[in-house]
């Protein structure tokens, strides 16, 4: 009777599947992904030297395996719920469907819960798929069944929570590109704020850190870092069976109050999105746009729609936009904190230059001894180091975040073009006398000025470790080059596949394959052998050639004297015979980025018109030549 009443939606969907190419290509990814972890945790064991020979090695290989294995299976899960799940009643609103579905005879109830249950195909269907991978381990690397059987129940229980999240904001949302950020700001905010609340506010600011406490703790018992959390009895979160079956009640009791909130709201809702008459004075407030003077918008009008065009949102997004944003200023001023004070005290000390501290190594990561610190395992800061623990966290957080926000540029810039032809608003932005050139420039620098918010913070960590005698000034000014030649680029990327894509997932689709690509092939070196590793194979990675950049004055001390680079040391001798290779590759890749970004511009402009059907004038066509009535008689003559 449940199929029944679910029916409609999820044999449509069934349908769509079974013809769709990419269907079972999904399926095979989520394999493939998990194999790919166990290899690369095989090879960085192996590169290391770490026992596996032994029965308590081979235990420990095994269950640090299986660990890796769930943690990939959580962000998988959360990335097909918020991709096929969020979009489901989004997308009848975006397509103008949504009143002949609601018209029908089907209730919310079964609008709902079919959406839901079609959108948990996918996610359902990765999970089965890697089922019989992780049932290997038991017989191979002696993995308990009873840990398998609880983890699939653990992820479940999320893969229904974060569901239901993102049906309750796709009731309630009229895009899918808000309903997918609302439910990624969600997950944000959920799994990792509340471990500030519980690990570090209490220890840095004990007043404020009590009162929040008990808050973040029953958040934090909510989500997987809990389960994490309890597989180091140093962070003492309790034993595995009973943390695992709270977080799977807590989970499932979230799950099942949004959804039936979302069945009660489904044609409220709705109503509510299109009928503004019916909505209280409340209502409207709550879904006012930010209110603030916009200029004139003067010549260039697509420019000034990208940057002073602002989506109406409601309270619930707002709110936790908000806490997101105040989360991160938080984590922000921390690590600051933790990690630029010492910094700065130590350049009072010495001033700037190289230090001896500077040239040697570390004896752990920053992060490790932040994470001891916090456990009450006191570790003391070697003297002479802090302004090298900066530089390596500032590096890996700018290089990071710089592979990110280069890939998020050339999504943004293909879907701002490609959502211009769902919206029907194309061919009246073609009818206008803009030409590609001015459309394309003013898509791209709009898109690029949305997120100076994240620019700025980037921009900001590396001043702090340019003024802390962190970074040398020329590794500073090269990284920044870098980092806008490697905007425009994958700005032109996104511009380019998106004028000749059919429609956004198209688009989507043939950006973020290439950019991720690039963007992730300098990760590649930390895993392959040694002797087949050279430091110019990562000319192609933006992330890696930022990292490069960003020398410490030791470091410029040793390159300038005896010609090595001490931070690929970790990649083996081959990876630096000569400190002018890395100079060379830094350059040579700059250099290749600035030329293929201005050929990718170049050929959009040229190509616009071709692309998306506008009548244009050949330059090689003769004009028609008119001839005089006076003429006739010569002509026949």
């Amino acid at each position: 009777m449940l199929y029944m009443d679910l029916g409609p939606i999820v044999r449509r969907e069934l349908l769509l599947a079974s013809r769709r190419k990419g269907t079972y290509w999904n399926r095979g990814t989520a394999g493939i992904t998990v194999l790919v972890v166990i290899f690369l945790h095989l090879a960085v064991c192996d590169y290391l030297g770490l026992d596996r020979s032994s029965l308590d090695g081979g235990r420990r290989f095994a269950l640090q395996t299986f660990g890796q294995i769930v943690s990939a299976m959580v962000f998988l899960t959360a990335a097909y719920v918020v991709s096929e799940v969020a979009p489901m009643i989004a997308r009848e609103r975006e397509k103008k469907s949504i009143d002949a579905l609601l018209a029908s005879q089907l209730s919310s109830a079964q609008i709902v819960l079919g959406s839901l249950t079609a959108g948990l195909l996918r996610p359902v269907s990765m999970l089965a798929t890697i089922f019989p991978i992780m049932a290997m381990l038991v017989p191979f690397w002696g993995v308990d069944p009873w840990l398998i059987a609880l983890m699939y129940a653990g992820i479940c229980s999320f893969t229904f929570a974060i569901a239901s999240v993102a049906i309750f904001e796709s009731v309630h949302g009229a895009t899918m590109r808000r309903v997918a950020l609302t439910t990624m700001r969600f997950l944000v905010f959920w799994l990792f704020l509340p471990i500030v609340g519980v690990t570090i506010l209490p220890r840095i600011w004990p007043k404020v850190g009590g009162w929040f406490y008990p808050l973040a703790n029953f958040l934090f018992d909510s989500t997987p870092m809990a389960v994490l959390f309890s597989l180091f009895p140093v962070l003492g979160r309790g034993p595995l069976t009973s943390v695992l079956a709270k977080m799977i009640v807590m989970q499932l009791v979230l799950g099942v109050s949004l959804t039936l909130i979302s069945i009660v709201r489904l044609r409220p809702a709705s109503r509510a999105l299109y009928d503004l008459e019916n909505r209280s004075l409340l209502k409207r407030l709550a879904r006012r746009a930010p209110a603030y003077r916009r200029p004139p918008c003067g010549d260039d009008p697509v420019f000034w729609h990208e940057v002073h065009a602002v989506a109406m949102v409601n309270v619930f997004e707002r709110i936790l936009g908000q806490l997101v944003v105040l989360g991160g200023v938080l984590a922000f001023l921390l690590a600051a904190y933790w990690f630029a004070v010492p910094a700065y005290a130590e350049l009072f000390r010495n001033g700037y230059g190289a230090t001896p501290g500077q040239d040697g190594s570390l004896l752990m990561h920053p992060l490790v001894r932040l994470m001891l610190n916090i456990s009450r395992a006191k570790t003391g800061l070697v003297p002479g180091t802090a302004r090298l623990e900066l530089a390596m966290i500032a590096r890996q957080f700018i290089a990071l975040a710089h592979m990110l926000v280069v890939l998020i540029i050339a999504g943004a810039v293909s879907e701002s073009l490609s959502v211009e032809k769902e919206k029907d608003t194309w061919l009246g932005l073609l009818a206008t006398p803009l030409s590609g050139k001015e459309i394309i420039r003013a898509k791209m620098l709009g898109q690029i000025w949305k997120f100076r918010a994240m620019f700025g913070l980037i921009l900001l960590v590396g001043l702090i470790g340019l003024t802390a005698g962190a970074f040398h000034p020329l590794g500073f000014v090269m990284a920044v080059v870098n980092f806008v030649i490697s905007c425009w680029l994958m700005a032109a990327v996104g511009a380019r596949t998106a004028i000749w894509a059919v429609d956004r997932k198209q688009a989507m689709n043939r950006t973020i394959i290439p950019a991720m690509f690039a963007s992730m092939s300098g990760i590649i070196l930390v895993f392959l052998p040694t002797a087949m590793v050279h430091v110019s194979m990562g000319i192609g990675c933006p992330g890696f050639l930022t990292w490069l950049s960003l020398i410490t004055y030791g470091e410029f001390h040793l390159m300038s004297t005896k010609g090595t680079y001490p931070a690929l040391a970790f990649l083996g001798n081959t990876a630096y015979p000569e400190a002018w290779w890395v100079l060379l590759t830094v350059l040579l890749g700059m250099i290749l980025q600035a030329i293929l970004a201005f050929v990718l511009t170049r050929s959009a402009y040229r190509v616009f018109d071709e692309a998306v059907g506008r009548p244009s004038r050949n330059a090689n066509v003769q004009p028609v030549q008119v001839i005089e009535p006076s003429q006739v008689c010569e002509l026949v003559a």
